[in-house]
């Protein structure tokens, strides 16, 4: 009776609210031209966004457990047509100069969700087939597959609507390559050698350091830790191939992207540079016990310095050739300017 109540009187009720609106913007075309109508729309899609997304996820992991859900059956059709509705009216009302706001930000939302849902997708698979044995391959999953496939599906569904159905059409000014480079470029670059260093790290330490546990306890983490640095690897591969299309020659845009993964290496194979001194003191205070031995400690350092030192070689070793090359061009590049400047501020933060 109570949804009843709520459906009798909010229905009309919007209805008379978007009937009176648009009869404003028929006398007043330049209603649908203030922010505050921008501001409306580009929230109301992307707040519809995220609960239709939802919804259909709570379908999809519901069917794929052989069960079916009305109540998000019923949320995803009426939130989704919610969504369709602002989809349309922020398309055709704000246009690529104030709808921009709108399909970034969708394209973010969307994006966070498939990567992270695929990691867990691929990370739950690898464990189930390499971790579980006998019956629990199909059992003991608990339906996470089927919850992280759903997830998954439904991120990379809305994000192919709002990417490559709309963001990456947008004019390449500032909020589009605040998406690809920071987002993109940056963000799934940090995912991928985080997991991948973490991978590396539990192998080295199986190997030659001092494990402890059985072998499943031990790699319990590895799965994830792969699929995590694939979801990444991905997410930067596709996003650095976008970003090598608008290339033409060595503008700012190119900076931004030598300097950020420079920066993304040199601060891992710090952190490594850290640890070996972290490993130093353990070994001269043998009293002091900080949960992890010095060999492993010692692995962690040569982890971090694997990854990250040839990462940051290997573009500071193009900045390089580009300052010889053109030394006053890159001096001059604001770009190279904001790196030292928050690589020195950083330093002397941590120090």
């Amino acid at each position: 009776l109570v949804v009843l109540a709520f459906t009798l009187v909010g229905v009309p009720l919007a209805a008379l609210i978007a009937w009176g609106t648009r009869q404003s913007m028929a006398r007043d075309p330049e209603e649908a031209a203030t922010a505050a109508f921008a501001i409306y729309l580009t929230i109301a899609a992307l707040v519809t966004l995220v609960v239709t997304m939802v919804s259909l996820q709570d379908l999809l992991a519901a069917l794929l457990r052989g069960r079916f859900d009305g109540g998000a059956l019923a949320a995803a059709l009426v939130w989704g047509g919610l969504w369709a509705l602002h989809w349309w009216l922020a398309r055709r009302q704000l246009g690529p100069d104030r709808g921009w706001p709108h399909l970034v930000l969708g394209s973010l939302v969307s994006l966070g969700t498939a990567v992270i849902a695929f990691g867990l997708l691929l990370g739950t698979s690898l464990e189930t087939l390499l971790l579980d044995a006998g019956d629990e391959v199909v059992l003991g999953t608990s339906g996470r597959l089927a919850g992280h496939g759903a997830t998954f599906t439904v991120g990379a569904l809305a994000w192919a609507r709002y990417w490559p159905g709309g963001g990456a059409r947008l004019p390449r000014t500032t909020p589009w390559f605040a998406y690809v480079l920071p987002v993109g470029v940056g963000g799934g670059l940090v995912l991928a050698v985080s997991a991948a260093s973490v991978l590396l790290w539990q192998v080295l330490v199986w190997l030659i350091g001092d494990p402890v546990g059985t072998a499943r306890d031990h790699f319990s983490d590895s799965p994830s830790a792969f699929a995590f640095s694939v979801a990444g690897l991905l997410a930067w591969w596709y996003h650095r191939a976008v970003l090598a299309e608008t290339r033409e020659e060595r503008t700012e845009i190119v900076r931004v992207h030598e300097y950020l993964v420079a920066a993304i290496g040199l601060l891992a194979a710090a952190a490594g540079v850290g640890m070996v001194i972290v490993a130093v003191i353990e070994s001269l205070t043998p009293g002091l016990d900080l949960g992890v031995s010095v060999l492993n400690t010692l692995l962690g350092a040569l982890t971090l310095l694997v990854v990250g030192g040839p990462l940051w070689w290997a573009f500071w070793s193009r900045i390089r050739r580009a300052r010889t090359a053109a030394p006053a061009a890159e001096v001059s590049s604001p770009t190279r300017r904001t790196y030292l400047v928050l690589l020195f501020g950083i330093a002397g933060i941590a120090a």
